[in-house]
């Protein structure tokens, strides 16, 4: 893997969409994530301003680089039970499982399935379905599991490295780093409680594309892992899943195999790649779009999860003030914005019917649906104050907020990556 120093006129590269020419991702030109080789640009220009870096060989992770092999951690943590996501393809896309997932009552069958197992009985696993997947002899038929993406997370985490050899790794991480890196960042507590967890890949395997709400360090361990990453601008041209769906904050767009007649604005994106090696280390801020495909087999990851104190795709549209009418800050926060249009049409209309009523808003109709006239007038009045009382713009963001996304065949895009023949992954990315 060609290691790149992002560097232009002898500067490294400090621009939001990346300096240096990278191979396409699904066809779409593509440019490196900025990159340094020591932290100090990490506290002065990158976290400042919100944007992610690669930062190489980095401290944080003290002497576990390299030494916590997938082996070696079932090795001093043979009894810990992990949440391990096993997918019939490569491919893995979060959902939210259960009723209280799926508010808007969308059809929608879980593609992959789950099942908490001891680490060694998750590793045996995935040499079992990596041999079985790649020596199936054509035309056979496919093992019902070839991949799969294990997390330790939160307490399980925690208990993991309280004491014995990996707790002793563990004194030798660098908390000073860790802790700069909170204040510059402007953390506020851990992310659903979890804060931390440690991700097992097999190879090959992928996290399809989507937000998180929340900052992330996404540090290399053991392996490679390839990151591909979209800014938060992008978002109406990632066609997010509706909010009251499973799959909220997921992508329909398969990036590595787009349908553009289905996501036409996809083809005006700007992705960034990057490869992270271990003791490699990459900052995303909340609401950067993220895909992940594990370059080595059992590649290894730990991650930090925090909530923020900025604005991010919960925050209320009013506490943002002045930073929408920004120019171009519409769009940058239109993940805060959408969540809470398709909020305010759930409150008046009922969660199942924020589909047609998203589609009628978005086409300029009425429909006879309980609370429907509300829900309009809120959101007109909320989308008037957003653009300075100009209707016709209002009207364009609204349109372009339900284009793709509302009154189209959802569960054919939550399967999308599962139906199609699978584009080979050394030439995907």
């Amino acid at each position: 893997m060609q290691a790149l120093l992002y560097v232009l006129h002898g500067e490294v590269c400090l621009r939001r969409f990346g300096c240096l020419e990278a191979p396409p991702v699904g066809g779409q030109p593509a440019r490196w994530v900025p990159e340094v080789d020591s932290p100090e640009l990490l506290f002065s220009h990158f976290l400042p301003r919100d944007e992610p870096v690669v930062v190489r060989r980095s401290s944080l992770l003290g002497r576990s680089v390299g030494l916590w092999s997938p082996d070696y951690i079932a090795q001093h943590a043979e009894g810990t039970l992990v949440h391990t996501f096993r997918s019939p393809n490569r491919y893995f896309s979060y959902y939210v499982p259960g009723p209280a997932g799926n508010p808007g009552g969308y059809l929608f069958q879980p593609p992959t399935d789950s099942a908490d197992l001891t680490i060694p009985d998750t590793l045996a696993q995935s040499h079992r379905q990596r041999r079985a997947c790649v020596a199936a002899p054509a035309g056979s038929a496919a093992p019902r599991w070839c991949s799969l993406y294990a997390f330790a997370d939160g307490a399980t985490f925690r208990d993991m490295v309280a004491e014995g050899q990996l707790a002793e790794d563990r004194t030798s991480w660098d908390s000073e780093l860790y802790e700069r890196i909170k204040k510059g960042a402007e953390w506020a507590g851990p992310a659903f409680g979890l804060g931390m967890a440690l991700i097992f890949g097999q190879e090959n395997s992928t996290m399809t594309a989507h937000y998180d709400s929340h900052s992330n360090v996404l540090s290399q361990v053991f392996g490679e892992k390839e990151v591909v990453i979209w800014a938060p601008e992008e978002t109406d041209k990632m066609y997010p899943f509706p909010n009251n769906h499973p799959c909220a904050r997921q992508s329909m767009v398969h990036v590595e195999n787009p349908d553009l007649r289905a996501h036409p604005r996809y083809k005006l994106t700007h992705p960034l790649r990057t490869v992270l090696q271990p003791g490699d280390f990459i900052f995303l801020p909340a609401g950067w779009w993220h895909h992940l495909r594990s370059v080595s087999h059992l590649s290894t990851s730990v991650a930090w999860w925090h909530d923020t104190l900025r604005p991010n795709p919960y925050s209320a549209p009013t506490d943002l003030g002045e930073l929408l009418w920004r120019r171009g800050g519409t769009i940058r926060f239109s993940q805060t914005v959408w969540t809470h249009v398709e909020t305010v049409v759930a409150r008046h209309v009922g969660p199942a019917a924020v589909d047609a009523t998203m589609s009628a808003l978005g086409n300029m109709q009425k429909i006879a649906v309980p609370g429907f006239q509300q829900a309009f007038e809120e959101v007109r009045d909320f989308l008037l104050w957003l653009h300075r009382n100009n209707p016709e713009q209002a009207g364009k963001y609204m349109n372009r907020m339900v284009a793709g996304r509302f009154g189209v065949d959802h569960e054919h895009f939550a399967r999308t990556w599962y139906l199609r023949p699978e584009v080979p992954a050394v030439d995907a990315v």
